[in-house]
């Protein structure tokens, strides 16, 4: 297995300041260089995610988010299937994970050639991007057995042994008769032999390139997904000293320290389902949430920091500084991403939020109105929590009517929503009693 070599600084330097241009050019529907100057950004960084999805997610809305006909985006992309086939056959796994987002400029939702590039990224030892290609694949074709099964074994090989049994679950629903699916799904895994293997290889990779970062992050987080903090913890200090400081550990770092809060939170929930009227229990789970939301707001300050053009971090800081009610803060980070495409929805509803919290219902009933008509039909859950805001902004303004629309319009196509069916209850008595009156 080869491995893709790390960028230099003036490569990433070169990418991140491709990624910022790009992002301005689609939020004012220049879609076309904005997702060429995109492309740059993922030959120039081939195992950074975030340049991939921000391609994804460009090139789909270039389609209106409705797949073109398949004859026709394979007449548009023959030539690059061919180099991609040759690409692959020498062994040219780089080529093949830049030929394959050409390709899929012209078919986003093309489930081969994101299978493909998988198999490049496993070549170049890129185990999150390969795991990300096989789950945008399953977004097409979720119930195809080889995919399942590539995606299940890709899943155990990272310890997410759950979703991993859901995968083999499914393999074995359509090929009753598979003894791999019947095996993983009818005998209990061994999970620490796996873990212990995984251990042992993490630990000969580090031996191996004992001043490169990514080294000490894959055995740190194999030690925290098995509940080792101690020794994630320490593999981090380490890698710190032999790095010079690398920002990659930093981070990392700085979110094992949350886990321990997330767990201690989830243990408390747990216990609230049980005791809901419980008041200690209840102060200590507000207390853990509010010590984990400022945890976080410093991550995502750091991240924000040293990734400006990544406005995805300065939108999360926003959220942190809403639910911690400084609100004038939050608001100007909202704004300020509202000009990414891919964010201006969530930065909207976030928006809308700010207003209610301070007592501007009219402007909040705006935002939502906004968010709910620029966010996508395949976004359904949060077009379904917009249009429960936005029915409330109509009650707590009088109007009625517009309220029980909408609730009518949200208890139809979700009728266990909340507590909607409730609210819409009291609602028509009100109106009712508005209209005698």
């Amino acid at each position: 297995m080869t491995s893709a070599s790390t960028p230099t600084p003036e490569l990433r330097r070169q990418a991140a300041l491709h990624f910022e241009r790009a992002g301005q050019l689609i939020a004012t529907g220049n879609h076309r260089p904005g997702i060429h100057l995109l492309l740059d950004c993922c030959r120039l960084d081939p195992a950074n995610l975030i340049y991939r999805q921000a391609l994804r997610r460009a090139a789909k809305a270039w389609f209106g988010n409705q797949p073109p006909r398949q004859w026709l985006a394979w007449l548009r992309t023959w030539r690059l299937r061919s180099q991609l086939r040759s690409a692959q056959l020498a062994g040219r796994y780089l080529d093949v994970l830049e030929l394959g987002e050409r390709i899929l400029v012209g078919n986003p939702w093309d489930a081969a050639i994101h299978q493909q590039m998988a198999q490049a990224a496993e070549s170049l030892n890129l185990p999150d991007l390969a795991i990300w290609l096989l789950e945008q694949a399953r977004q097409v074709e979720p119930n195809h057995v080889e995919l399942n099964r590539h995606l299940a074994r890709r899943y155990e090989s990272c310890g997410k042994f759950t979703q991993a049994l859901a995968l083999w679950e499914l393999v074995r629903k359509s090929m009753p008769d598979d003894e791999e699916a019947l095996r993983k799904v009818t005998a209990p895994v061994n999970r620490q032999a796996v873990v212990d293997e995984q251990l042992q290889a993490a630990r000969q990779r580090l031996e191996a390139e004992p001043t490169q970062p990514a080294a000490y992050l894959e055995l740190a987080r194999l030690y925290r997904q098995a509940g080792r903090f101690d020794e994630a913890r320490t593999i981090l200090m380490t890698g710190l000293a032999a790095t010079g400081n690398a920002f990659e550990l930093t981070v990392e770092l700085t979110e094992l320290d949350l886990e321990p809060y997330r767990l201690d939170l989830a243990a408390a929930q747990r216990r609230l389902k049980e005791q809901p009227d419980n008041e200690e229990l209840l102060a200590i789970a507000s207390d853990l949430r509010r010590e984990i939301n400022t945890r976080e707001l410093e991550l995502y300050r750091l991240l924000a920091d040293r990734y400006p053009s990544r406005l995805v971090y300065r939108y999360e800081v926003g959220l942190r500084l809403l639910r911690a009610g400084q609100l004038s803060e939050a608001m100007d980070e909202f704004k300020a991403v509202r000009t990414d495409a891919s964010l201006h929805g969530p930065a909207l509803v976030a928006l809308a939020h700010g207003f209610r919290a301070r007592q501007h219902p009219h402007q909040a009933l705006k935002h939502f109105e906004e968010a709910l008509a620029c966010l996508p039909p395949e976004q359904h859950d949060q077009r379904l929590e917009v249009m429960y805001e936005l029915a409330r902004c109509h009650a707590e303004l009088g109007e009625l009517p517009r309220a029980v629309t909408l609730a009518s319009e949200l208890v139809r196509v979700d009728p266990g929503h909340r507590d909607i069916s409730e609210l819409l209850v009291e609602w028509r008595s009100r109106a009712a009693q508005a209209q005698a009156s």
